[in-house]
């Protein structure tokens, strides 16, 4: 699915996506930079997207479609998003290094995200949020999810900063939304080369899979010599290996970080 966001001045009759974060954000002098509104998918395609959950969730995700919160750090260090997480907590912090790579401190989901039908029985089964927030955010130079609240949050990031930049060159300032979304907006971009990196893969080794069977059931058939009409029958199982195959080895090769394009992001512009 496309995805891109917009900057945009933060409405003031619009709910706090994380409003317990944003007061203690501020709190440690964090400013509010603004919105970050979703431009793609458009909102049909949102209508698509819920029509797949079931329809309590489907209602929900419809309810949470809302802009992205978007602050910046008092000392010019970083950005954060929060946002709408089904009953849990969204927010990643994040600041874009000299070289354009992104150190990301986000706080644990808290919860398992609700899933569409089509995969709530098999791939929901063989995951969990731990494992789906390192997919979200595999782009990342360097990851790091933690429990607790706006101050723990801070304090972990600017930890995890310290020991991942090594560079003599300071760091960007982190002060513009536009900046903020750019980000965003890259490390999706990230995601869905990605995942159609994966795709590929998936459709490559399920073709391959339907070819050693059809070689397997050919060389059967010459041994056995059966009638002209198991020609046709031996041909259906090699396709419904390949349509089987197919869907699960996509959702299980996007957790491959081999297949993970490393994130280049445009580098803050702000000066100090």
């Amino acid at each position: 699915m496309r995805f891109k966001t917009a900057p945009a001045p933060w409405p003031p009759d619009e709910v706090d996506p994380q409003p317990d974060l944003r007061a203690g954000l501020e709190a440690v002098g964090f400013r509010l930079l603004g919105a970050a509104v979703r431009v793609l998918p458009t909102d049909a395609e949102v209508s698509a997207i819920a029509a797949g959950y079931a329809p309590a969730d489907g209602e929900a995700l419809l309810r949470g479609d809302r802009p992205a919160q978007v602050m910046a750090a008092p000392d010019g260090s970083a950005f954060v998003r929060m946002a709408w997480f089904w009953s849990g907590s969204y927010a990643e912090m994040s600041t874009v290094l000299p070289g354009g790579g992104v150190v990301t401190t986000a706080l644990d989901w808290g919860v398992d995200p609700a899933w569409p039908r089509a995969l709530s029985r098999g791939y929901a089964a063989t995951t969990d949020s731990r494992r789906e927030q390192l997919l979200w955010w595999a782009p990342s130079a360097s990851l790091r999810i933690v429990r607790g609240g706006a101050a723990e949050l801070w304090d972990a990031h600017r930890e995890h900063v310290a020991e991942v930049h090594r560079d003599a060159r300071p760091l960007p300032v982190h002060a513009r939304l536009e900046d903020a979304v750019a980000v965003y907006d890259a490390a999706q971009a990230c995601r869905m080369r990605s995942a159609a990196r994966s795709r590929m893969l998936a459709v490559v080794a399920s073709l391959l899979a339907g070819v050693v069977l059809l070689v397997l059931l050919a060389a059967l058939q010459a041994v056995l010599r059966p009638p002209a009409g198991w020609a046709l029958l031996l041909a259906a199982p090699p396709v419904l290996l390949v349509l089987a195959l197919h869907r699960p080895l996509w959702l299980r090769l996007r957790h491959w970080a081999r297949l993970h394009p490393v994130l280049r992001a445009p580098v803050p512009v702000a000066e100090r």
